[in-house]
């Protein structure tokens, strides 16, 4: 019985743990995405001198497109 108990909390635990780091990959990616984002206002607000910034985060937002996919 308390064999039984101990096995469950540890799946219990691992399965918390599976949880918490999705999360966390899923707030990275969402962070980076508004990052991708604000660097597209920002390079269209500067017109011309914001050209580099906005081929910058062309490259870089399909790098976040799926944050929550775990591999």
């Amino acid at each position: 019985m308390q064999a039984k108990f101990i096995n469950n909390m540890e799946k219990q635990r691992k399965n918390t743990n599976i949880i918490r780091n999705t999360r966390e990959r899923k707030n990275r990616g969402m962070q980076a995405n508004l990052l991708a984002l604000n660097a597209f206002f920002e390079a269209a607000r500067a017109g011309k001198n914001g050209l580099e910034l906005a081929r910058a985060a062309e490259k870089a937002s399909p790098l976040f497109l799926c944050p929550t996919e775990v591999k």
